[in-house]
């Protein structure tokens, strides 16, 4: 889209999109650490293509991203009783 912006397109009926998210999360590092610029990072198609993608079923993709989200629930309840 742009040096500053890209798209992934996904095709739904093979992915869910709760464990995507979670996924290129754990993707966010590698892409940071393979910026380059000081003032607006770049990441080049280069490292972008290099990401090595791979997902368990459909099935097993939502229970995934349903027991994260379990946990991070119950973390978030953690912090929250905490602050206060």
């Amino acid at each position: 889209l742009s040096s500053t912006m890209g798209k992934i397109h996904v095709e739904s009926d093979l992915f869910d999109l709760n464990n995507l998210t979670y996924y290129l999360k754990t993707a966010e590092r590698y892409i940071q650490a393979n910026t380059v610029g000081m003032g607006i990072p770049h990441v080049s198609g280069e490292v972008l293509r290099s990401l090595y993608v791979t997902f368990p079923t459909k099935d097993q993709q939502i229970k995934i991203a349903q027991y994260l989200d379990h946990q991070t629930a119950i973390i978030d309840k953690l912090i929250h009783q905490k602050k206060n």
